[in-house]
């Protein structure tokens, strides 16, 4: 005769399986995303002061905007889905960003810049200096804002964010702690610039 597992069993899986479903659509139901991140020069010393500028990709819709502390650090929050450009304003000296950001809803966007002078590929894609920039009301761009690329997560991240919970655990329960431990947080969204 075959044994059949409880029904409790059943349904407890069902639930477990069914948290990021409940927790993705509540972060989708907050509507907004938030991108904070960090400004350093070429140096690497962090710029406080400046004043980060995001807006839609589209050219409708409002400007976003933000100043760094001390320690180079800024939050922008409220942002409607979509894509955006993004300005630093060192003083009355804008250095146009070199991507455009995807804002996922309710979602944090981790960007951090560094300014410095343009490259040949900025260059490439229109960017460089004495060229006007419009979300700093036309004037001429002073060097060129560069997103740091991420490597990728690392120690206490690689654990939660990457694939070392499933390293770790294996199996069946690996799936299932995976799919919980990595269903929200933080995300880097990168695309390529369109100037």
């Amino acid at each position: 005769m075959r044994r059949r597992a409880p029904r409790s069993l059943a349904v407890l899986l069902a639930a477990i399986l069914a948290i990021p479903a409940q927790a993705g659509s509540a972060a989708g139901s907050a509507g907004t995303g938030r991108v904070r991140g960090e400004v350093r020069d070429a140096s690497g010393e962090p710029l406080g002061g400046v004043r980060v500028v995001l807006a839609p990709l589209d050219a409708q819709g409002k400007e976003y905007a933000a100043q760094t502390d001390a320690r180079g650090r800024y939050s922008v929050s409220g942002l409607p889905y979509g894509y955006y450009r993004c300005v630093l304003l060192v003083g009355d000296r804008p250095y146009p960003g070199n991507r455009v950001l995807l804002v996922p809803p309710g979602k944090k966007v981790q960007a951090d810049w560094t300014i410095g002078p343009a490259t040949a590929r900025d260059q490439l894609l229109g960017l460089e200096p004495g060229r006007p920039v419009a979300l700093a009301g036309g004037s001429p761009a002073a060097g060129v804002a560069h997103l740091v690329e991420p490597l990728g997560p690392t120690g206490l991240r690689w654990l939660t964010r990457g694939r070392g919970a499933l390293v770790l655990l294996g199996g069946a329960t690996a799936l299932v702690a995976g799919i919980i431990l990595l269903s929200g947080g933080d995300e880097t969204v990168v695309s390529p610039s369109s100037p």
